[in-house]
């Protein structure tokens, strides 16, 4: 299982995630969805994600917008751990594998 193994990310990829982990609180999920990454990366806009995200159009507050409208409130209690979802763990393992080609 990946959340058992240690993965080593670059410090940008790091705070992505972690912004991805505020944005899960703000929402009060339960766990870190791939919503919550898309908007990791966004915010992390000194990363190449976030860059060829702006360089679309694409903005933080945009983002937000629509993950507000699509997004139900949970009931998880500010900052408690957060999990990430199996599509997260998913998203991961893939990375992985392309990684090592």
């Amino acid at each position: 299982m990946l959340t058992k193994m240690a993965i080593k990310f670059s410090p940008r990829a790091e705070n992505a995630l972690r912004l991805a982990r505020d944005e899960a609180n703000r929402l009060r999920q339960s766990r870190i969805g791939l919503e919550q990454v898309f908007i990791g990366l966004i915010a992390e806009d000194k990363g190449i994600a976030g860059q060829i995200l702006k360089s679309h159009g694409v903005t933080l507050r945009d983002a937000r917008r629509v993950l507000d409208v699509v997004t139900v409130v949970g009931g998880h209690e500010t900052g408690s751990p957060i999990p990430i979802n199996s599509d997260v763990e998913n998203l991961f393992a893939q990375a992985l594998d392309l990684q090592q080609l």
